[in-house]
């Protein structure tokens, strides 16, 4: 594991502990507050939980806008922004970093720049950064993608980080991968060699992939993975890893990748090494490229990501919380089960039928 997901792993389970602390401490400010405590109280300004606000949203995504699911998940909150009325302003990572989106939260809250956010963790290092600004500064959270605070193998309600307003995904997480596998396992052939591909060791996404993998592997003949490749979700990176893998592993029979980017860099690869015709791919996300692939018979099936459909939640949220409205805490299928509960699997049999939403 490199090095800076080590170190943010062991500081994982300290701030996950610290976290679940938080629930008490708001009951008491509450019962304080109630109480005609004597503690200091907040500005006006400084809570939007049932007010309206001045200040935009801050949004802090995964990944740079060069990411077709990042960038889909920003057409998503613009979307929210003209539905709902909102501002909002988006921080643009230069990579797929959790130290940079660590810094640059931590700059927000410090000038107190928003008093509402969007935050796609990257890594598991914003648990108490995040919770200490929401008890100090009554900051309203939504998190998509990935738990604030919490194993990253967290599934459904679970994904909530007490003190947030709500959590907006699923499809990225274990539910979301556990059905890809599921159907994986149910749908393809059995006695598979699998080579499955996913993003940085220990990043949101790729820890419940492999998690949930791991479950198939143990219920499913056709789930026979020989290795997982971490990449840096780039194409050319993933292009050289992926053929330097095949050339040494003749078994591999199959391709399941995470993500469109790794799913070009796999067709690459085969054609490279004239292995297309041998090795089948099996893609998560089922974006417009996903489709085209999936048509013309170069991927066999994709399973879908609703990015746009989690920005357009978020913002909802939060509009719907200065509205005083109930919000829940946690919004699966991220954000677009009607959708999710028709096509969870992509292949010949229903293209036609299905519309990709980026």
């Amino acid at each position: 594991m490199p090095d800076r997901w080590r170190d943010l792993a062991m500081k994982f389970a300290h701030e996950r502990r610290r976290a679940a602390g938080l629930s008490a401490l708001l009951v008491v400010a509450l019962i304080s507050a109630a109480c005609g405590g004597g503690g200091a109280q907040p500005d006006a300004d400084d809570s939007t939980s049932g007010g309206q606000s001045d200040k935009p949203v801050g949004v802090f995504l995964a990944a740079p806008p060069s990411q077709a699911f990042t960038s889909a998940e920003m057409r998503g909150i613009e979307n929210g922004g003209r539905v709902t009325g909102l501002d909002y302003k988006i921080f643009n990572p230069t990579g797929y970093d959790p130290q940079q989106q660590y810094r640059a939260l931590e700059s927000a809250f410090t000038a107190k720049t928003y008093d509402a956010y969007i935050i796609h963790p990257v890594g598991p290092n914003l648990c108490k950064l995040v919770t200490d600004a929401i008890e100090q500064q009554h900051i309203t959270v939504v998190s998509t993608g990935g738990p604030i605070c919490g194993d990253f193998t967290l599934r459904g309600e679970e994904l909530h980080t007490e003190g947030t307003l709500t959590f907006v995904g699923g499809l990225t997480n274990m539910d979301g991968f556990v059905n890809y596998w599921e159907n994986f396992g149910q749908k393809v052939a059995p006695d598979q060699k699998i080579l499955s591909l996913t993003g940085p060791e220990g990043s949101s996404s790729a820890v419940p992939w492999q998690a949930a993998q791991e479950l198939a592997s143990a219920k499913y003949p056709a789930v026979d993975v020989v290795d997982t490749l971490h990449t840096d979700y780039s194409v050319a990176g993933s292009i050289q890893q992926i053929q330097s893998y095949l050339q040494g592993h003749p078994e591999v029979t199959a391709i399941a990748s995470m993500y469109i980017n790794l799913t070009q860099a796999a067709v690459k690869a085969l054609e490279n090494l004239n292995l297309s015709e041998r090795v089948a791919i099996y893609d998560v996300g089922a974006d417009t490229q996903s489709v085209a692939l999936v048509k013309q018979g170069v991927v066999a099936a994709t399973s879908p990501y609703f990015p746009i459909s989690i920005g357009t939640t978020a913002m909802q949220a939060i509009a719907d919380s200065r509205a005083g409205k109930t919000v829940p805490t946690y919004i699966g299928d991220d954000g677009n089960t009607e959708q999710y509960e028709r096509f969870s699997w992509i292949d010949t049999s229903n293209i036609d039928q299905y519309t990709p939403e980026y």
